[in-house]
């Protein structure tokens, strides 16, 4: 009992199964091994007093009894260890693979120089996004007209909207979903790496208050397309990049069938999400 493992309930089941079975067959041999004691010459019976004549008739039938059920009991005990041993391997190897994987992905992320962006950063980053559209692109050539606080702050709740509902759409147990990361030069909105797989999925977050142009659309998925080609290079892994759109409901039709009628691509997967969805 002192080699069972309690720091994990399957670990448990594997220990408890592997006594289960094991402690039938310790148990059969002991007991034929000193069962040899109730092998007497009849000289020695006679010899012996009548309560020692009566403790060994008590004996016997004890013997009779135990060896009329113990098959029975040492074949529950080992079906009920053998289910334990295997259903708790079962189990035990996938949080192993999951930690493998982990550990893995750790590795990974030190040798690529994975890390989070700090708060500046990451409003530099929504900064410049921000500039991007038409409004922002009017704001940068006229310094009288300053970017407002509020577009900065819709900028950042639409980009964490995001982040809850990919992380809502994908179970947190096959993927780890991560927001606003930097590998090497390169930031991401969100990552979501996953945990048994050899694929990824990396998101580019837009938001477009007033709708968008085709051109728009095709600079930010050749953009996401070379930042797709880099993570696949530098983390050795294989990913697909996806370009999430949020728009207004009510624009939403009308850009949806402007994202029709563009030629669509393998390499970059495009999403049009309405604002109220996320």
């Amino acid at each position: 009992m002192d080699k069972l493992q309690y720091d994990s309930f399957y670990k448990f089941l594997v220990s408890a199964g592997t006594v289960l079975i094991v402690a039938p067959i310790l148990g059969i041999y002991y007991f034929l091994c000193n069962s040899r004691d109730l092998i007497i010459y009849k000289v020695d019976l006679d010899s012996l007093t009548d309560a020692s004549v009566q403790l060994l008739h008590q004996r016997e039938a004890l013997l009779s009894v135990v060896l009329k059920y113990i098959p029975w009991v040492c074949l529950v005990l080992f079906s009920i260890g053998f289910i334990c041993l295997i259903y708790g391997g079962i189990k035990w190897r996938k949080i192993q693979l999951e930690l493998d994987e982990q550990t893995k992905l750790k590795t990974q992320e030190q040798q690529a120089n994975v890390k989070a962006l700090t708060a500046s950063e990451i409003a530099e980053k929504v900064l410049n996004e921000t500039i991007d559209d038409e409004e922002g692109k009017i704001a940068a050539k006229d310094p009288a007209i300053m970017i407002t606080s509020e577009r900065m702050l819709k900028a950042f709740q639409i980009q964490d909207k995001c982040f809850s509902y990919i992380k809502r759409t994908l179970s947190s147990k096959y993927y780890d979903v991560q927001q606003n990361i930097r590998i090497n030069r390169t930031d991401f909105d969100i990552i979501a790496r996953a945990k048994y797989e050899n694929i990824d999925y990396i998101y580019e977050v837009k938001y477009f208050s007033k709708g968008f142009h085709k051109a728009q659309i095709r600079d930010a998925a050749q953009q996401l397309l070379a930042s797709g080609n880099e993570y696949a290079e530098v983390m050795a892994r294989n990913c697909e990049a996806i370009l999430l759109i949020v728009v207004p409901d009510e624009l939403y039709e009308t850009n949806e069938r402007s994202l029709y009628s563009m030629a669509s691509t393998d390499e970059v997967k495009i999403m049009l999400l309405k604002e109220s969805k996320l």
